[in-house]
């Protein structure tokens, strides 16, 4: 069992608050995040399915495999771009 997981609309956190994994606010509004919190807490349901959502990404994408995958990739291009820009 888990919690829901509410953030802010700043675009870093918003990054991760994809697919409906985390309800969003906005920022420097208290109300709007009561108001969220408010609507999880009185559908079980949806609740539920938020948690399982964010469990199942982090399961699969914040493991240290995913993490290398993702910086081996990174990486690459960077040797990519860095080459082409200087005509390796």
């Amino acid at each position: 069992m888990g919690v829901p997981i509410l953030v802010s609309d700043l675009p870093a956190l918003v990054e991760i608050a994809d697919e409906g994994r985390c309800a969003v606010f906005r920022h420097e509004d208290s109300s709007h995040m009561a108001d969220i919190a408010e609507q999880l807490f009185k559908d079980p349901d949806a609740r539920a399915q938020m948690i399982e959502r964010a469990q199942r990404w982090v399961e699969t994408e914040r493991t240290w495999s995913a993490n290398a995958r993702t910086l081996e990739a990174a990486y690459a291009q960077a040797t990519e771009n860095f080459h082409a820009r200087k005509g390796l």
